[in-house]
């Protein structure tokens, strides 16, 4: 009788301990704890600078057979590239700073004013993105004129994926959108 009153003490504790612990772990947590802030990640000025589309064909030069002056042509484009976006970058570097920093603060206290100025600051981050975007497509047809016949369909494809991979780097908007910056 000893052992069927121990059989039914485990068969009733052991549900009950595993259910105390459960429940004790859900409440570990605070009520004083703040929500985890929703973590979105806008491109960095190194993450739109590898978008580079003749880096990419530099990268891609055994791929696409391309003749060693069509690869100095190239990484002299690039380097134009680079100073020709250095001022929008810097801009965009910046306003970008200042969202992450938003971001950070409590938007429990944030007022009208800091969530209109997060706003502006968002919708110039994207005015600046689709700017870059839109350069970046003309830089993509200059990148795209160095390289011979036998080799632009590769070089083509190899853009358009690059073009694709650079419009999912920034997140959909608030609104909900998630068309790429200056399409719609």
């Amino acid at each position: 009788m000893h052992s069927r009153f121990i059989v039914a003490l485990a068969l009733v504790a052991i549900p009950a301990c595993a259910f105390a612990q459960k429940g004790r772990i859900a409440t570990d947590k605070s009520p004083s704890d703040p929500p985890l802030a929703p973590t979105v990640r806008y491109p960095t000025v190194r993450d739109v600078e590898d978008h580079n589309p003749a880096s990419l064909l530099v990268d891609k030069r055994k791929k696409l057979a391309l003749a060693d002056s069509s690869v100095a042509q190239l990484k002299a484009l690039e380097k134009t590239i680079k100073a020709r976006n250095a001022p929008t970058l810097a801009m965009y570097d910046s306003v970008r700073k200042r969202i992450v920093a938003s971001i950070a603060l409590d938007a429990t206290n944030s007022t009208p004013a800091l969530q209109q100025q997060d706003q502006q600051n968002k919708l110039g981050l994207r005015n600046l993105y689709a700017a870059l975007r839109e350069q970046r497509a003309k830089d993509a047809e200059e990148a795209l004129g160095l390289v011979p016949d036998g080799s632009k369909k590769a070089a083509t494809d190899l853009l358009n994926d690059q073009e694709k991979d650079f419009d999912r780097m920034m997140p959909p908007d608030e609104r909900g959108r998630g068309s790429p910056p200056g399409r719609g």
